[in-house]
């Protein structure tokens, strides 16, 4: 992650959506975005959820912990 470079504000987003989202794709990196300075949600290219949900399930497994 680079933080420079993966944290818009939502009024970056609002002003030019499509090149957040084609920065998002090119990256293929999470995008963080903030609202008043506090980071809000997360945008992440959507082919990448599938291997980050496993993941995530996985690291669950192995800690023993109920999802």
């Amino acid at each position: 992650m680079n933080l420079i470079q993966d944290i818009r504000s939502i009024e970056d987003v609002e002003t030019a959506p499509r090149a957040v989202l084609s920065a998002v794709h090119r990256t293929r990196r999470p995008l963080i975005v903030t609202v008043d300075g506090q980071p809000d949600v997360i945008v992440l290219p959507a082919e990448s959820l599938s291997s980050k949900m496993t993941a995530m399930k996985a690291a669950v497994e192995l800690a023993g912990a109920e999802p």
